[in-house]
């Protein structure tokens, strides 16, 4: 996933990927995203794989066969994979016949082509596949896959594939995919816009708030891609006077909550040298009408957080002190620049109850009545605030599934799973990109409950992946933010060090992934270390 702007308009699925059509151990734990345009499948795999077990040979495939399996001569009609290895060769095979795939360029008659691209790579942890595949090649070997549908139709079956070289043996799921149309352009029906002194009437921007099903490590960047990958990011354009003068700067926000907390993400574009302390983002909600009575505003620069009310047209007043009696300042939050971006990620109290806060309640959508809802970067060198109208819903708590007549059947190691009285797709808006959702779902029922407990046995081994991934982060933050001031980079890459050493004695790190850590950070001091002693041999010169 080359950046957090790749991929945004795909939700990402879990599987896990198993022997004997996804139902025998040992199991893989994986992730999936898919879009599509009028012409391609994109596909990004990514695969929890130990790294000493990594081979040039190991494919992720994606293969389909139709219109059902034919009893009589023991195979599939016809079926059409296409996959890429870590070594990065991709490939398109054509013609399953239960013992191997047949090549479309150099086994075909007529040849084929390769309609296939792709590229795989193995960052210590996961496996990553990425995956480019024609919905129609029209060579007569492929898949034909039309916008709007469901596969596989019919008695067909979609499965994905990881192919383990140094096993010589699949681990597989079954899939249900549904290839995206593209986006209704919207009918302007009598659509005004009007602006009065600085403040324009256009309808704006909601943003939808996932109910929190992944805990928020408050660091002031995206920790993981395990962090928000429940919250649906939005891109919007924060400007003076409400977004509507110049200069402008892109922002994209992910929200979500649970019953007591709201949690943001901001990232914004943003010129790294004219980053400063004071630069604040903040959400501000005016109530009943946009000029009050009451206000509330939290906020997060790149040291401090801050909770106000009050605004009187020129200033906000502080929660702790200047209210009477005293409030509390219920927000956390953190902030960090990348060298491109800021991040800002902030806590705020749905209800404090402290008397000046918001009250926000799940369900409901803000601002209600005539009110007014701002995010809004205040940027401390030049005096002056970059906001947005925004619209949010707070998310509600997930309603449980009820599962009726819930069937599930295997026959020679092949599973059938059905399930009746159950949704069997995924609701999504659509995106204004180009490249449109393409929505995965897994097929569920008895495997739901074998995946349920291998993730279980696994929860130990998952917890030090977290942690070790979130090392990995720290070291590569420190090195980014502190490499200007080679003194402070060393200091807290040393002391990043001596931690992860004591969690290693404590045995909460394992001894692989401790080499790893270790020597990341041993190249960074590398460098540092370096680049100090070049200063002094520099300043040796100079005196002589």
């Amino acid at each position: 996933m080359t950046s957090t702007f790749e991929w945004p308009e795909a939700k990402p699925v879990d599987l896990a990927i198993g022997l004997s059509g996804g139902t025998a151990p040992p199991f893989f734990k994986m992730r999936v995203w898919a879009k599509n345009d009028d012409a391609s499948l994109y596909l990004l795999g990514m695969i929890e794989y130990p790294y000493e077990q990594r081979d040039e040979w190991d494919w992720l495939t994606i293969a389909y066969y139709w219109p059902e399996y034919n009893e009589t001569v023991g195979r599939w009609p016809h079926s059409d994979s296409g996959g890429v290895c870590l070594g990065g060769e991709a490939g398109d095979g054509y013609g399953w016949d239960e013992k191997r795939w047949y090549d479309d360029v150099t086994e075909a008659s007529p040849p084929g082509q390769n309609n296939v691209e792709g590229a795989a790579s193995h960052d210590g942890i996961y496996y990553w596949f990425e995956i480019k595949k024609a919905l129609n090649s029209g060579d007569g070997c492929d898949w034909n896959f039309e916008q709007g549908e469901i596969y596989p139709q019919d008695r067909g079956s979609l499965m994905i594939n990881l192919w383990d070289q140094s096993e010589w043996r699949y681990y597989v799921c079954a899939l249900s995919l549904k290839i995206a149309g593209p986006p209704q352009k919207p009918t302007q029906t009598g659509e005004t816009s009007t602006q009065t002194e600085g403040t324009s009437t256009q309808a704006p921007t909601l943003v939808v708030s996932a109910w929190l099903e992944n805990p928020v490590k408050i660091d002031g960047r995206m920790t993981s891609t395990f962090e928000w990958p429940e919250a649906k990011p939005i891109d919007l354009t924060i400007g003076l006077s409400f977004g509507t003068i110049p200069p402008f700067y892109k922002i994209r926000i992910w929200a979500k909550n649970d019953d007591a907390f709201l949690y943001l993400l901001g990232m914004i574009e943003y010129p790294y040298e004219q980053r400063d302390e004071a630069d604040w983002l903040q959400m501000s909600y005016f109530w009943p009408e946009p000029g009050g009575p009451y206000s509330d505003s939290g906020g997060v620069c790149l040291g401090a957080t801050w909770d106000g009310y009050g605004w009187d047209g020129r200033h906000w007043y502080d929660d702790v002190t200047e209210a009477s009696p005293p409030g509390q300042n219920n927000v956390e939050g953190a902030a960090s620049h990348d060298g491109i971006y800021y991040w800002f990620e902030m806590k705020k109290a749905l209800n404090s109850g402290d008397g000046y806060d918001w009250d926000l309640k799940p369900g409901e959508i803000y601002p209600q009545y005539k009110g007014g809802l701002l995010i809004e970067l205040w940027d401390g060198s030049e005096g002056r605030a970059y906001n947005s109208r925004l619209s949010l819903k707070i998310a509600g708590p997930p309603q449980k599934p009820t599962q009726t007549g819930e069937t599930s059947t295997q026959t020679e190691g092949m599973s059938t799973q059905t399930e009746e009285g159950a949704a069997s797709g995924v609701s999504f808006d659509w995106t204004s990109m180009y490249y449109i959702l393409a929505t995965l779902i897994p097929i569920s029922g008895g495997v739901a409950g074998l995946v349920g407990w291998v993730l279980n046995t696994r929860k130990q081994r998952r917890k030090k992946s977290v942690m070790f991934r979130e090392y990995l982060s720290e070291i590569d933050s420190i090195y980014t933010n502190f490499k200007m001031n080679a003194h402070q980079c060393e200091a807290e890459l040393l002391k990043i060090k001596e931690q992860i050493m004591q969690e290693f004695k404590d045995e909460l790190i394992d001894p692989e992934k401790y080499t790893i850590l270790d020597k990341r950070l041993e190249d960074y001091l590398r460098e540092i270390r370096k680049e100090i002693a070049g200063k002094k041999d520099g300043s040796l010169s100079t005196d002589r």
